[in-house]
């Protein structure tokens, strides 16, 4: 009597689609996951035509150089410097620019800055 051995193996299990479950699975996460704190800048846009313009001697004008270095009305200063002059007054208009070389994160900074400090009247201005 001849007896097969080929048909008493224990059967394997095939790698193959679990490798495929499990990509399926690292792609679903790295969709639904968030990788940091997003939170909304609530900018108001108005035209030009029908906001009120103030002369140039009431609006506070801060141009923000780099990173952590700032001018507030042609005073430079760092951020803390900036957060102790903006406790004094929320009230005025505040005009903000970037220097040529100034990133958007630091850009950002000033406006964490403004938001802390309560500024009710800010306006950034963006030059291309």
């Amino acid at each position: 009597m001849h007896i097969n051995e080929h048909s008493h193996r224990t059967p394997t299990i095939g790698l193959t689609p679990l490798i495929d479950v499990v990509f399926i699975l690292l792609v679903f996460f790295m969709l639904a996951t968030r990788f940091g704190a997003w939170q909304d800048l609530p900018l108001q846009v108005s035209s030009t035509a029908t906001t009120p313009v103030a002369s140039d001697s009431e609006i506070r004008h801060i141009k923000v150089l780099g990173e952590d270095r700032v001018q507030l009305n042609d005073e430079s200063m760092d951020l803390a410097a900036l957060r102790r002059a903006l406790t004094t007054d929320n009230r005025q208009p505040t005009r903000v620019t970037a220097a040529d070389d100034a990133s958007v994160q630091a850009m950002l900074q000033v406006v964490d800055v403004l938001q802390d400090a309560g500024l009710q009247d800010a306006r950034l201005e963006l030059m291309r």
